[in-house]
């Protein structure tokens, strides 16, 4: 039989890793380390996350987000972004959503990296299926909103016309290629000709 924490318990401990996860952020503050503070930004967003608090979470990613330098590794920059876009979809704030989606693609289309433009991919499809009919002029008003040299990295004809390739193809009952958590024969089998 596996050991399990009470709800009561494991907010106990939620709330002590948050008050450890403010102190780092207090000492970077201090040390004036951008780079920790966005770290420890991300991970009380993550501790929020965990507590079901969406807004809160989505204030400090976006705020580590902000934070980031542009000399930062990669996974750095993406995390917060990606994140904020997760938090953004509990809330149903689609605009931001996509927003921060798109950016995790600009960020890994401009450093060549396939697995942060699949996070992005994964992201923007969950959009595009609560949005519908409004998905283009959406994707046009979120690349709008990111920064000028970043806009020209966005892949949106892959996003506004995505395609399956048959070899790429999930299972019938393997998770959906979008990653809504459904089953793919209940997400997009039809949607994808099968």
């Amino acid at each position: 039989m596996r050991w399990k924490l009470s709800e009561e318990q494991r907010k106990r401990d939620l709330h002590g890793r948050q008050e450890a996860l403010e102190r780092d952020l207090e000492d970077a503050v201090s040390q004036a380390d951008d780079l920790a503070r966005a770290v420890a930004l991300n991970n009380l967003g993550a501790v929020h996350a965990d507590l079901e608090e969406w807004a809160e979470a989505l204030a400090r990613y976006e705020e580590a987000a902000s934070i980031v330098p542009a000399d930062a590794p990669l996974a750095e920059r993406a995390t917060p972004h990606g994140n904020a876009a997760a938090a953004a979809r509990q809330l149903d704030d689609h605009a931001a959503a996509l927003r921060h989606a798109l950016w995790v693609d600009a960020l890994g289309t401009q450093a060549g990296d396939a697995e942060q433009q699949a996070v992005a991919d994964a992201a923007v499809a969950l959009v595009r299926k609560a949005v519908g009919d409004e998905f283009a002029a959406a994707v046009d008003e979120a690349t709008a909103a990111l920064p000028e040299e970043l806009r020209s990295h966005v892949r949106k004809d892959a996003h506004l016309h995505p395609t399956v390739q048959n070899e790429e193809r999930p299972g019938r009952n393997d998770p959906c290629w979008c990653g809504s958590g459904k089953r793919y024969k209940h997400c997009h089998l039809k949607s994808d000709g099968g």
